[in-house]
């Protein structure tokens, strides 16, 4: 499915509103028009199969932009989030995963 770029993001349909240099490192990549009028990303990405998924993969973007610029402050607040909050992320995502970035609960523990 095409994709148009503007101002250097583009909607995943896996992970939301992304920056282009996220695309580069997903498998699901298969082509790259940049250069002409109209730029697009061609993927076969499908969509999240859930809420959860789709928050998760919203938060690994976080990660995967702060990695692919090279600074933890500029990513944050790009995505309008606290450094702390970052690091959290990156914790849960290092200690189990994917899942680890799934929405929890915030109900409180009996």
């Amino acid at each position: 499915m095409r994709h148009f770029v503007r101002h250097g993001r583009v909607m995943c349909p896996r992970r939301g509103l992304i920056d282009v240099d996220v695309c580069f490192y997903c498998s699901y990549l298969h082509q790259v028009e940049l250069d002409k009028p109209g730029p697009f990303i061609t993927c076969t990405a499908p969509p999240p199969a859930t809420e959860a998924e789709r928050v998760a993969y919203e938060r690994l973007g976080i990660l995967e932009l702060a990695e692919a610029i090279g600074n933890v402050s500029e990513a944050c607040r790009e995505r309008g989030i606290s450094r702390k909050w970052f690091y959290q992320l990156k914790h849960r995502f290092e200690q189990e995963g994917l899942q680890g970035l799934a929405g929890r609960s915030r109900r409180p523990k009996k």
